[in-house]
């Protein structure tokens, strides 16, 4: 049978203490800067999110396609001449 292990005492109270607040205050100093570098929607100069408009597409393409687009290549018109 192995000895048992020596009695270790709990942890000292302060020391959770000091943990518990040190927790706290890493949350609350997250939620202060997201709120002080977040997006504000009132008095600001400049828009808080840029005004994107699409812009329309332009083609040098007919506005109709043409048959010889859409269909697959005859035989005929793929065929070489060897000589």
């Amino acid at each position: 049978m192995s000895p048992r292990a020596p009695y270790r005492p709990p942890r000292p109270r302060r020391e959770i203490v000091t943990a518990a607040a040190a927790s706290a205050a890493l949350i609350v100093f997250t939620v202060v800067m997201v709120w002080v570098l977040g997006p504000h929607s009132s008095g600001s100069s400049s828009p808080s999110s840029p005004n994107l408009q699409p812009v329309p597409a332009t083609s040098s393409s007919p506005s109709t396609p043409t048959t010889s687009a859409t269909t697959a290549p005859s035989p005929s018109s793929t065929a070489t001449t060897a000589r």
